[in-house]
């Protein structure tokens, strides 16, 4: 993933040279005042990956996240390696204001080890974005392009959530998936939901 390092940064993070650039479905940009587009984000670029780290840190500080990650501000090119393996393929997409640049939320998507059929939702806001609709608006954006996203059909997108995550079960079921209960993730009971009937594990 070639990236020109000045020309296709935006919000302090680098952009994958040619990738997704789409608006962000169902965002209601005459009623905010400011449009959102989903941009697809170079992961592996250090400072991008430094980002991404410190959001998911600063979630599961707020115990909104449980994740192995113990990133303390170095070496972010090996800890965005641990929350996301090269071999599930992961992609990481940029919610950002237009035209101001700024960077409210990332979601990402990767493959599942041993079931290629199914993919995981993961996605981040930052705080101030929290409750606005732009978490249901990524979600179901998500969702409609998966396809596309993930550069090749996918059956099933999974999203699993802590079950005292309340904001995040919020968003999940308001943007229309299933709800599959319980299920172990990493020695931790996560709740997980999913585009399709639950059962396809």
């Amino acid at each position: 993933m070639a990236v020109d390092s000045l020309a296709a940064r935006t919000g302090g993070v680098a952009l994958v040279e040619g990738g997704y650039d789409e608006a962000l479905d169902g965002w209601d940009a005459a009623a905010r005042g400011f449009s959102v587009r989903v941009r697809q984000i170079d992961h592996r670029d250090p400072a991008t990956a430094d980002t991404i780290l410190r959001d998911v840190m600063a979630g599961q500080e707020a115990g909104l996240f449980a994740t192995a990650v113990r990133y303390k501000g170095t070496r972010p090119e090996i800890w965005i390696k641990h929350l996301a393996p090269d071999v599930l393929e992961p992609r990481f997409f940029g919610l950002f204001a237009k035209p101001s640049g700024d960077l409210l939320g990332w979601f990402s998507l990767t493959f599942t080890l041993g079931n290629r059929s199914l993919a995981t939702l993961g996605l981040v806001l930052k705080a101030a974005w929290a409750g606005k609709g732009l978490g249901v608006a990524a979600v179901r954006h998500a969702v409609t392009r998966k396809d596309v996203l993930l550069a090749r059909p996918i059956p099933v997108l999974a999203a699993v959530t802590l079950p005292s995550n309340d904001v995040m079960i919020h968003v999940l079921q308001k943007a229309g998936l299933i709800d599959c209960g319980e299920v172990p993730d990493g020695g931790v009971f996560k709740r997980m939901f999913a585009t399709a009937r639950c059962g396809f594990r």
